[in-house]
C-alpha cells in the first residue's frame, strides 16, 4: 500500500509543479516578451559593431575569418527570427488559444 501511496505522490507532485510552472508562464509571458526586446536590442548593437569591425578590415583590405563571417551570417539570421517571434506576440493577444482571461496578457 505504501509503493501505491508513493507512486501517486510522485505523480501527483509531477502534475502539480507542470501546472504551477504553465502558470507562471501564462502570468510571466508579457515580461519575457519585454526581456526578449531589451536582448534584441543588445544583440543588434553587438551585431553592428562586428559588421563595422569586419567592414573596416574589409577597406583595409584584410582578410577576415569565415567564423566572424558566419557569425554576422547567422547573427543576422537570429535577428529576424527575433523580429518574427515579437510580431507574433503582439499579433495574438489572448494567452493558450483563447482559453485564458485576457487579463493574464494584458496586465502583466
Amino acid at each position: 500500500m505504501d509503493t501505491v501511496f508513493y507512486l501517486l505522490a510522485s505523480i501527483l507532485k509531477d502534475l502539480v509543479c507542470e501546472a504551477v510552472n504553465q502558470l507562471h508562464y501564462s502570468f510571466c509571458f508579457n515580461n519575457f516578451v519585454k526581456e526578449l526586446e531589451k536582448e534584441e536590442d543588445k544583440f543588434i548593437k553587438t551585431r553592428k559593431s562586428v559588421e563595422d569591425c569586419v567592414t573596416h578590415a574589409r577597406k583595409q583590405t584584410l582578410k577576415t575569418s569565415e567564423v566572424m563571417d558566419k557569425w554576422v551570417e547567422n547573427a543576422k539570421i537570429d535577428t529576424e527570427e527575433v523580429n518574427r517571434l515579437l510580431k507574433e506576440t503582439k499579433a495574438k493577444k489572448s494567452c493558450c488559444f483563447g482559453y485564458c482571461p485576457n487579463w493574464i496578457c494584458d496586465t502583466i
